[in-house]
């Protein structure tokens, strides 16, 4: 998931400024400690403390998701249903109803003649949308795991799948940003093209307001209109995960500069940067209730307290590189997957 310009520097105040004590700076530091009170100075974001020993999550489950990389894993909607997305060209479900799944998929999915890069549940949890390298988008039908339509989308791949919050409408992502109405299943518009490609694309949770994220900039647009897009970032390098908190009002994005940061969607500003990690960030998501929000990169996915910007756990993933997560809806399991085609799950207690 992008490093920005701080811009110029600011003049030198030469007002004159009264005296302080080295007394005084203390007894205020102490102040300010003791009533938990945060300075929202952007020069002083927060940043995770990592001295402090942090608890692990408990792995629970690990389950063979077939041969290569594991691209996406989702949880639906009712939590009943686990889909991960992979390199063997196939998508498969397990049964998350009675808590621990067994090693064997309950069904597996496969039509597409390429990997697949993404699968998303719809908001009531009767379709599942896969997409992949083939560029097309298939709709199945998760009662019968059935595949009633195919969308073709992108000459170059499918990135990310989203619904928008009412289920009317599909999101669509690669070489530009396509609207698809999902009940005629026929494309409704497709965003300006902005010359990016990798493009994501996630809606926010309510209303009609979907984000989109490329190598140049992150961008709000209001699909029940055509007004221009809102530039929340300019970007100089590319998004590879972003998600918007429950409540709508904070978007997270990270990508190839190893850093994730939190924007503020009203103000269209910077709120928190969470320190560099080791390598790329490869997703983002936040849990159910907005208080963590997990930050896979490399082999490692850090647990960050969104409240206190500091970390509330991480783990080691047991794969070389974490692809993607996701959070059960009832907040307590956390599903990680990568490059050893294998999809773990974490008990976060």
């Amino acid at each position: 998931p992008p490093a920005r310009n701080p811009g110029p520097a600011r003049p030198r105040d030469r007002r004159r400024r009264p005296i302080v004590t080295v007394a005084s700076l203390t007894t205020l530091a102490l102040l300010l400690l003791s009533n938990g009170l945060r300075v929202d100075d952007p020069r002083r974001r927060p940043t995770a403390s990592f001295r402090t020993p942090v608890p692990r999550p408990r792995l629970t489950a690990t389950l063979p998701a077939g041969g290569g990389e594991v691209f996406g894993v989702t949880f639906s909607p009712d939590g009943r249903t686990l889909a991960a997305a992979g390199q063997d060209h196939a998508v498969r479900l397990w049964n998350t109803a009675a808590g621990r799944p067994s090693a064997a998929p309950s069904a597996t999915l496969s039509v597409h003649g390429r990997p697949i890069s993404t699968a998303v549940f719809s908001p009531d949890g009767r379709t599942l949308a896969t997409g992949g390298d083939d560029g097309r988008v298939v709709l199945w039908n998760t009662g019968t795991h059935r595949a009633f339509a195919t969308l073709d989308t992108h000459t170059r791949g499918t990135g990310t799948l989203g619904f928008s919050p009412d289920g009317t409408v599909l999101a669509t992502s690669g070489d530009t940003v396509r609207l698809w109405d999902v009940g005629t299943r026929r494309a409704i518009r497709s965003l300006p093209d902005s010359g990016e490609s990798l493009l994501s694309a996630v809606f926010a949770p309510r209303g009609r307001i979907l984000a989109t994220a490329g190598s140049r900039a992150v961008r709000l647009w209001d699909v029940s209109a055509r007004p221009r897009p809102t530039t929340v970032a300019k970007l100089t390098s590319l998004v590879g995960g972003m998600a918007f908190s429950p409540d709508g009002r904070t978007l997270a994005t990270g990508g190839d500069d190893r850093t994730v940061r939190l924007w503020d969607v009203r103000g269209r500003r910077l709120t928190a940067t969470v320190p560099r990690f080791a390598g790329r960030v490869n997703a983002v998501g936040f849990s159910p209730d907005g208080r963590t929000l997990a930050c896979a990169s490399d082999e490692t996915v850090l647990l960050w307290n969104v409240r206190s910007g500091t970390a509330a756990a991480r783990l080691d993933a047991r794969t070389r590189t974490v692809e993607a997560i996701a959070f059960s809806p009832d907040g307590r399991t956390l599903a990680t997957a990568g490059d050893d085609g294998a999809v773990r799950l974490w008990d976060l207690g």
